[in-house]
């Protein structure tokens, strides 16, 4: 969106505005919450800190436009719903459990069955993320699972994302460790 404005301490930044850092800087962990103004009352969001402060939606807001990139669709329309709070699981503004199907390392000479013959309890198996699951997952979080008018997604920017080129996720590449 090219006119995304934000609220700051009674004063208006433009997305791009050269001030806007600084004002970021002297609100970041303070109680001051910036506002989105894509709604005429404005939306409260969080400042958050990779290599820039960074402006973020608040969780469970979604009170923004739907044409705003802070904009997020409720948890039952996105697909991740029902694995909110299992599977995905919100430790805060900057804190996320996932519980994943699959192993993200495997090591040789290990075996991935369960050493114990009898069990000892009874548990029920709690629901995890597939693959596609996670994928969906960052997809989403990084702002790439937006779609154009025209329907078409933006593949070109998830690829980058997923070679480990300036992810906002995750301090190094996902194939180098």
């Amino acid at each position: 969106m090219e006119g995304q404005t934000y609220l700051i301490n009674g004063r208006v930044f433009g997305a791009h505005d050269p001030a806007l850092q600084e004002a970021l800087a002297r609100v970041y962990g303070t109680p001051v919450r910036p506002r989105c103004m894509c709604v005429r009352s404005g939306v409260d969001t969080y400042v958050s800190k990779f290599h820039d402060f960074v402006i973020k939606r608040m969780p469970e807001t979604g009170d923004h436009r739907r044409t705003c990139p802070s904009y997020e669709p409720p948890a039952s329309e996105s697909g991740l719903g029902h694995m909110l709070g299992k599977a995905i699981i919100e430790r805060g503004p900057d804190g996320v459990e996932l519980r994943l199907d699959f192993p993200l390392t495997r090591r040789l000479g290990r075996s991935t069955a369960s050493e114990s013959t009898a069990p000892t309890e009874v548990t029920v198996a709690r629901e995890k993320l597939s693959l596609g699951g996670l994928l969906h997952y960052l997809w989403e979080r990084v702002g790439t699972a937006k779609y154009g008018k025209n329907g078409q997604g933006n593949s070109s920017t998830k690829s980058s994302y997923f070679l480990g080129i300036d992810c906002p996720f995750f301090k190094h590449s996902l194939w180098t460790e």
